[in-house]
């Protein structure tokens, strides 16, 4: 968790007593690059991978696989435009990462290089990746999109809300066959 500019809090979740909610226990402290706090974090799918999405727009990430402290580096920046939801793509070494500019990019980790983006006239704050080839975010008028962030086609509706109400979040389960979205 964060909650001091330019710093990253490594804890674990205890749970000593199971009438009692789990505390967390700080273990670690990691100094990020720059004075920015981070707004989201997402671990690649066999966990030796972090990244951060800060405030000032600074994509950072850790190689946590070898011994010893991570050494945090910036991958690429949204033009000082606030990260709202960062993912590593299964199967690949992909980060997306979603922005205040309103855009999503694809980034690929190994090659330092920007592999597609895409640019939207609304942030997309939240979105899923369920697998190396399908990313599934909301929109404001209810519609739910999927898009293959490794081809040039753009996004289809996978989902429309009769009333255009707009979803607030979404979420897709670990069995992979279900979707749930919520709206206000």
């Amino acid at each position: 968790y964060s909650n001091a500019m330019g710093k990253l809090i490594v804890a674990t979740l205890e749970t000593r007593d199971d009438g009692r909610r789990p505390e967390l226990t700080t273990t670690s402290e990691i100094s990020l690059p720059g004075m920015s706090i981070v707004q989201s974090v997402a671990f690649n799918e066999s966990g030796d991978q972090l990244a951060c999405g800060m405030v000032d727009g600074s994509v950072v990430h850790m190689d946590l696989s070898a011994s010893g402290s991570p050494d945090p580096r910036v991958l690429y920046s949204h033009a000082q435009k606030r990260v709202w939801n960062l993912a590593f793509v299964p199967g690949r070494d992909w980060l997306i990462s979603s922005t205040a500019d309103k855009d999503l990019k694809v980034w690929d980790v190994n090659k330092q290089e920007s592999i597609n983006e895409l640019q939207f006239d609304e942030n997309i704050k939240e979105f899923i990746v369920i697998n190396a080839g399908l990313l599934i975010f909301p929109l404001s008028d209810g519609r739910v999109m999927g898009w293959n962030p490794g081809s040039n086609q753009e996004p289809e509706m996978l989902y429309a809300h009769q009333d255009r109400i707009p979803i607030q979040s979404i979420a897709y389960n670990q069995e992979r066959d279900l979707l749930v979205t919520s709206s206000l």
